[in-house]
């Protein structure tokens, strides 16, 4: 039993509340999550914020490329759906003749889905 009197955390528990926390809010910061976690559940890290942060970073697969390498069966990317575009219709401008850097940006939802399935792949 710990000072806290919780036994000694298991890794099992440490991935099961990653896990529950990375599907509750995945849209939310590394850092974001670690703070809910130590504040939720600090006495499964030993109350150490990097600790945390690094559990989360690790099960996301950015430890770089070794590491994502043997996360294949937690990071699913395969049944990822582009949402539908709001982008509505504007009136062409047309630039004079000269010399243009043309660096384009795709902000979702505000995309052009002709131009990603055609260049995107």
């Amino acid at each position: 039993m710990s000072a806290r009197g919780r036994s000694t955390p298991t890794s099992k528990e440490r991935s099961r509340v990653i896990d529950e926390t990375l599907q509750r809010f995945p849209t939310l910061p590394t850092l974001t999550l670690a703070r809910h976690l130590l504040y939720n559940y600090g006495y499964l890290f030993e109350y150490n914020l990097e600790t945390v942060r690094h559990s989360i970073r690790y099960r996301l697969g950015k430890e770089g490329d070794t590491h994502r390498k043997r996360l294949t069966h937690i990071l699913q990317r395969d049944n990822v759906i582009m949402p539908q575009t709001w982008r509505t219709e504007r009136t062409s401008y047309n630039l004079p003749a000269g010399l243009w850097l043309i660096l384009p940006d795709v902000h979702v939802p505000f995309h052009e889905p002709i131009q990603l399935f055609l260049y995107g792949g």
